[in-house]
C-alpha cells in the first residue's frame, strides 16, 4: 500500500511537469515536443540573467553568513543552495509563471546573531557543522509556519501589522546594510574611531562610496536591472584586468576576500559537515532567534508578495491576481528543501521576480525556473573563481546601494508623506534600536509603539453616532392621536437614545458613560424642580443603546455596560441594548448571561418603552382634557385626528385590550380652533361612516392580505394589533386608532375616466347603460405587503365603493377623510425622514 502511494505521487508529479505537452497532444495541436524544446531553449537568456543576478546576491550576502575566524566565502554556497531550493519550490507549488526564489537577505542580521552564539574557540569543523544545523533548523521552522498558514489560508493575518512598522523596520535594515557595507569594504569586524581617522583603513569605504554613486547614476539613466549587472561585472573585470594591462596597480590584499582551508569543496562549509561535531545544546538557546527569523521572514514575504501582486495586475504578462496563500505554500516548500540542504531560509525575491515578469510571454507554457536551478548548481563549482575576482569595495558598493535604497524607501518617503509625529518618530527610533541592540528588539519596540498609538487613537475616536430622545425618534407603530400626544409630552425626558459605532472596547467604552452623564444629571435637576418627587420616581424612563453599527465588543466594554446598568436602575430607570450584529450579540450573550433580558430590535425596543410610558400615564389629569367628543365639532386644524376619532370615539364598546380599555373617551377630544363655517358635528359624521362601513374580525395569526391581492379597500383598526411586512421584514405595527392600506387611493389607474371620486383616481364604468355601475378591469393596484393579525383584531373596512358613495352623497365627510389620511401620511413620512437622517448622517 505504501509503495502504491509513492508511485501515485510520482505519477502526479511527472504528470504536472508534462501537463503542457499532454494538453497539446489531446487537443491535436502541432506544438509538440519540438516546440516545447524550442520554448525551453528560448528561456536560456533570461535564465542566465536571473542566475547571474542571484549569484551577485549570493556573493554579496553569502559572505556575511559565516563568522570570523572562518572564511567568509564559505557562506556563498549556503546562499546558492537556499536560492536553488526556493526555485524548486516555485516550480512545484507556485501558481505564477514569473515567481523566482532566493535566500532571504533581510534575515542576514538575525542569522549573524545566531552564528555569534557559536564559541570561536571551538574547532573549525564543529563551528561549521553547528552553524549549518542552526541555519537548517531555522529554515525548517520558517517552512512549517508558512505551510500551516497556507493550509489554513491565513495569509491575511500578516497584513494586520501596521505599515509604519514595516517601513521603519525597512529603514533599520537599510541602515544595518549600509553599516555592514562599510565593514565589508574596510575588512573590519567593528568600526572604531581610529579606523575612521586612518586614511589607509577608510580608503576602501571611500572607493565603495564612489562605486555606489556610479551605480546610482546608471540606475537613474538606464531603467533596467541588466544595467546594474553590466555595471558590476564591468567594475569587477576592470579591477582584475587593468593591473594586468598596466593601467593601474593591483589593489592591496586587504581589498580582496581571502581563501582558506575548506574552501576547495563546491559546497563550501557543507563540505566539512560532521553530525557528531554538532553542538545540539546550542539549539534551544537560539530558538527565540529562529522564531524571530520566522516573523521577520513572514513580514518580508507578505510585503514582497503584495508588491508583486500589484505589479502583476498591471502587467500584461502577470496572469492576474496572485493567490497569496498558494505562494506562501510555495515559500514553505522551498524552505523545507533549504532545511534538507542545511541552507538558510528562502523566499520569493521581489526584484528578481519583477525582472523575470518582464520577460515572460503571456502565451508561454513553460518558465525559465528549471534552467535557473541548473545554473545555480553550476555556480556552486564556479563561486570560488567569482569570489577571487570581486574586490571587497565592489561587494560593499552593492550592499550599500541596497541599503541606501531601503533608507530612501522606508525612511525618507515616509517622512515626506506622513503627518503623524508618532510615525515620524518610529522612522528614527526603530533603526536606532536595531543598530544599537538588535533587529528583533527594534521590531518589537516598533510594534509596541504602534500598538499603543493605535489604542490611544482608537480610544479617543468617537463611538457615539448620535443622541436623541423618544419625542424625535418614535417606533414605527400607528397609534391613536391621544397616545401620540401623550408620547410627545413625556417621551422627550423618559426615553433617551444613544447610538454607537465601531468597536466598543476598554478604551472607548467610557465615552458611553460620559455621553449619558448629562442625561442623568438633567434628570436629577428636573426631579428637584417638581413638587411630586414620589410620582416622578415612579414614572418609567429608559435609556436605549443602539448597537446596530457596533462592530465588536470586549470584556472591558461589557463591564462598563454592567456599571451603567446598575447606575440607571438605582435611579429608577432601565437600560436597554438593541440590535447588535450577530458576532456582537453572541459576545454579549456569553458575557452578560441574560442580565439585560431579551435583546430586541431597535423599533421593537422603542415600542416596548412607549407602551410602558402610555400605561403609566393613562388617566392622568394632564393628558386627558375635559372635553367630550359629542360636545366638540370637527375643526379644520385637527383633520389628522378626525378619522381616528370617528373610529375610536364612537366605538368605545369594542376597545377591550389592556391599554385601550383604560382610555377615557374624552382623551380623543381636542380644543377646537375658531372656523368661519363649522361643518357637521363629528358625532354625526362618525355615525354615518360606521353605519356604512362593514366590520370584520380576524383571529390571531390570520393573514389579512398578501402580496398581489387587489388593493380595493383600507382598514381602520378598532381592536387588537396588526403587523405589516414586506419580504418578511416588519414595516409597521398597527394598534387601535391606526389605519393601513390607503395609498391605493392616490395612484392613477386609468386614463379614460368617466366617473371618478374626488378622493381616488379610480374609474367606474357604467355597465351597458344601466344605472348601477362597476369598476373596470385594471382599476386597482396590487398589494406589495403582507398584513397579519398578531392578536384577535376588529377592523372597519373602507372600500372603494364606499369612498365613491361618500363622494356622491357625503362630500363633507369625504373631504375630512381625505385631509385626515393626507395628514397621517405626512406625519409618518416625517418620522421616517427623522430616522433616516439620524441613522445616515451620523
Amino acid at each position: 500500500s505504501a509503495l502504491a502511494t509513492k508511485k501515485g505521487r510520482l505519477r502526479n508529479t511527472m504528470g504536472k511537469l508534462s501537463e503542457p505537452l499532454l494538453e497539446d497532444a489531446q487537443e491535436g495541436s502541432s506544438w509538440g515536443a519540438v516546440a516545447l524544446a524550442r520554448e525551453q531553449l528560448g528561456h536560456l537568456p533570461i535564465a542566465a540573467f536571473l542566475a547571474v543576478l542571484s549569484t551577485i546576491f549570493s556573493v554579496c550576502f553569502g559572505m556575511l553568513l559565516v563568522p570570523e575566524p572562518l572564511s567568509s566565502s564559505l557562506g556563498v554556497p549556503l546562499y546558492l543552495l537556499s536560492t536553488g531550493g526556493a526555485q524548486i519550490g516555485c516550480i512545484f507549488a507556485s501558481k505564477a509563471k514569473f515567481t523566482t526564489g532566493g535566500s532571504t537577505l533581510e534575515l542576514v542580521p538575525i542569522l549573524q546573531q545566531i552564528a555569534a552564539t557559536i564559541p570561536k574557540s571551538a574547532p573549525a569543523d564543529e563551528q561549521m557543522s553547528t552553524l549549518v544545523v542552526m541555519y537548517g533548523s531555522t529554515s525548517l521552522v520558517v517552512g512549517l509556519i508558512h505551510l500551516a498558514v497556507s493550509r489554513f489560508r491565513l495569509a491575511g493575518i500578516f497584513r494586520c501589522v501596521p505599515i509604519i512598522v514595516l517601513k521603519s523596520a525597512l529603514t533599520g535594515i537599510g541602515l544595518m546594510m549600509t553599516i555592514e557595507a562599510v565593514k565589508v569594504s574596510m575588512n573590519v569586524e567593528d568600526i572604531a574611531l581610529s579606523d575612521l581617522l586612518d586614511y589607509s583603513a577608510v580608503a576602501p569605504a571611500l572607493l565603495a562610496a564612489l562605486l555606489i554613486a556610479g551605480l546610482k547614476l546608471v540606475e537613474h539613466f538606464v531603467k533596467s536591472p541588466a544595467a546594474m549587472v553590466v555595471y558590476l561585472g564591468s567594475a569587477a573585470a576592470f579591477f582584475t584586468v587593468a593591473p594586468a594591462l598596466g593601467l593601474m596597480a593591483r589593489l592591496p590584499d586587504s581589498y580582496w576576500f581571502e581563501q582558506s582551508e575548506g574552501s576547495s569543496s563546491p559546497f563550501g562549509i557543507l563540505g566539512s559537515f560532521r553530525l557528531s561535531a554538532v553542538h545540539f545544546s546550542l539549539l534551544p538557546e537560539v530558538f527565540p532567534e529562529m522564531l524571530g527569523c520566522a516573523f521577520v521572514h513572514a513580514l518580508a514575504t507578505v510585503t514582497d508578495l503584495a508588491s508583486m501582486e500589484a505589479i502583476a495586475e498591471k502587467s500584461p504578462n502577470g496572469g492576474g491576481k496572485l493567490d497569496l496563500n498558494a505562494e506562501l505554500g510555495a515559500v514553505g516548500v522551498g524552505n523545507l528543501l533549504s532545511a534538507l540542504l542545511l541552507a538558510t531560509p528562502s523566499y520569493l525575491q521581489l526584484s528578481v521576480s519583477v525582472t523575470h515578469l518582464k520577460f515572460v510571454s503571456p502565451s508561454a507554457r513553460t518558465t525559465a525556473a528549471p534552467w535557473v536551478v541548473l545554473m545555480m548548481l553550476l555556480c556552486l563549482f564556479m563561486y570560488q573563481a567569482i569570489v577571487s575576482v570581486v574586490p571587497r569595495p565592489l561587494v560593499g558598493a552593492f550592499m550599500g546601494s541596497l541599503g541606501v535604497g531601503f533608507l530612501v524607501e522606508g525612511g525618507l518617503e515616509t517622512l515626506e508623506h506622513t503627518a503623524s509625529y508618532v510615525d515620524a518618530a518610529l522612522v528614527f527610533v526603530t533603526p536606532a534600536v536595531m543598530v544599537s541592540i538588535g533587529l528583533l528588539d527594534g521590531l518589537l519596540v516598533a510594534l509596541l509603539i504602534a500598538l499603543l498609538h493605535f489604542v490611544t487613537m482608537y480610544s479617543l475616536a468617537p463611538i457615539v453616532r448620535f443622541q436623541s430622545d423618544g419625542a424625535l425618534l418614535v417606533s414605527n407603530t400607528a397609534r391613536a392621536p391621544a397616545m401620540r400626544k401623550l408620547l410627545a409630552k413625556h417621551a422627550r425626558r423618559a426615553i433617551k437614545i444613544v447610538s454607537l459605532r465601531g468597536f466598543l472596547m476598554f478604551g472607548s467604552a467610557p465615552q458611553l458613560t460620559e455621553a449619558l452623564a448629562e442625561t442623568l444629571a438633567s434628570r436629577e435637576r428636573h426631579r428637584g424642580s417638581i413638587a411630586d418627587v414620589a410620582a416622578f420616581r415612579k414614572s418609567p424612563w429608559f435609556i436605549v443603546v443602539d448597537l446596530r453599527a457596533c462592530q465588536g465588543v470586549d470584556y472591558g466594554a461589557v463591564q462598563e455596560l454592567l456599571k451603567l446598568q446598575a447606575n440607571v436602575e438605582s435611579r429608577g430607570g432601565k437600560l436597554c441594548i438593541t440590535m447588535p450584529p450577530t458576532g456582537v450579540a453572541l459576545a454579549l450573550e456569553r458575557a452578560l448571561k441574560g442580565r439585560f433580558g431579551e435583546v430586541k430590535g431597535f423599533d421593537e425596543t422603542l415600542r416596548v418603552c412607549e407602551e410602558a410610558l402610555i400605561e403609566a400615564h393613562i388617566g392622568c389629569e394632564d393628558c386627558a382634557p375635559d372635553l367630550t367628543l359629542a360636545e366638540e365639532s370637527l375643526s379644520m386644524g385637527h383633520v389628522a385626528e378626525a378619522i381616528e376619532m370617528v373610529a375610536l370615539g364612537l366605538k368605545g364598546d369594542v376597545l377591550h385590550s389592556n391599554v385601550e380599555a383604560k382610555l377615557p373617551l374624552t382623551m380623543f377630544g381636542f380644543k377646537p380652533k375658531p372656523v368661519e363655517t363649522p361643518g357637521p358635528p363629528v358625532k354625526d359624521m362618525a355615525k354615518q361612516l360606521l353605519s356604512m362601513a362593514p366590520f370584520k374580525t380576524y383571529k390571531e395569526g390570520e393573514v389579512v392580505w398578501r402580496p398581489q391581492d387587489i388593493a380595493d379597500h383600507y382598514l381602520i383598526i378598532l381592536k387588537g394589533e396588526l403587523v405589516l411586512e414586506r419580504n418578511a421584514l416588519p414595516i409597521e405595527t398597527l394598534l387601535p386608532g391606526g389605519f393601513v392600506g390607503f395609498l391605493f387611493m392616490f395612484v392613477p389607474h386609468s386614463v379614460d375616466e368617466r366617473v371618478t371620486s374626488r378622493l381616488t383616481r379610480l374609474t367606474r364604468v357604467p355597465a351597458d347603460g344601466a344605472r348601477d355601475s362597476v369598476f373596470g378591469d385594471g382599476a386597482f393596484s396590487r398589494r406589495e405587503t403582507t398584513l397579519t393579525a398578531t392578536a384577535d383584531t376588529t377592523v372597519l373596512i373602507v372600500s372603494a365603493e364606499l369612498l365613491l358613495q361618500l363622494g356622491e352623497s357625503y362630500p363633507e365627510l369625504e373631504r375630512h377623510i381625505i385631509n385626515g389620511v393626507l395628514n397621517r401620511a405626512a406625519l409618518e413620512y416625517r418620522h421616517w425622514i427623522r430616522h433616516a437622517v439620524v441613522a445616515n448622517e451620523h
